[in-house]
């Protein structure tokens, strides 16, 4: 992560952190700048805090975008370095906010059943038994996709179109409208990358 911050004009990166347990949007610029996070006050005000609460009000899982500087300590939550982090907490960096629709690949179930949905559940619960976070699961997911797109992915996103979930929850809701993405980010168009693999998009 080199260091651009000098440059005229610059306007930072993307941080978006994933299963911090905090419950308010203060309480959570609160932790990001007593992990050393760097940012400017007006980014602080426009960042972005989503939970997902249980009915009993406990927090399940956050999500939270900001745009920072890039340091140390922003490397080492990249990194999964970061010692006060839970294991599980994901840091995602990128230049822009949104990815453009025609360079992600998504991921979704097989089909729309109970069964079908609950399989990614599965699949995680086993990696995570043999001690696995979520990022290294993620990993394995993008390799996996690399293997048969032949093209290097830039990053993973579990979407959720009403609240924050991990991979684990990624494709469990009552219908297509609930349940969840894994959505892969590419360099080049999807289109590109699929004809050049001879396939068709």
């Amino acid at each position: 992560m080199t260091d651009t911050t000098k440059q005229a004009g610059y306007r930072g990166v993307w941080a978006t952190f994933r299963g911090i347990q905090i419950d308010t949007k203060l309480a959570a610029i609160q932790k990001l700048q007593a992990l050393g996070t760097s940012s400017e006050q007006k980014w602080w005000s426009d960042m972005e805090f989503f939970a997902h609460r249980l009915k009993s009000g406990r927090i399940k899982h956050t999500t939270i975008t900001v745009r920072v500087l890039p340091n140390e300590p922003l490397r080492l939550c990249f990194m999964g370095m970061e010692p006060s982090l839970d294991p599980d907490v994901t840091c995602d960096v990128q230049m822009s906010k949104n990815a453009l629709p025609e360079t992600c690949s998504v991921l979704e179930p097989r089909g729309a059943n109970a069964l079908c949905r609950n399989t990614m559940k599965a699949w995680y619960h086993l990696w995570h038994s043999l001690g696995a976070t979520e990022s290294q699961i993620q990993c394995l997911i993008l390799l996996n996709a690399e293997i048969c797109m032949r093209e290097e992915a830039e990053a993973i996103e579990v979407w959720s179109p009403i609240f924050p979930r991990s991979l684990k929850t990624v494709w469990q809701g009552h219908n297509e409208q609930s349940i969840g993405q894994i959505r892969l980010r590419y360099p080049k168009q999807i289109a590109e990358i699929l004809s050049n693999t001879h396939r068709n998009p």
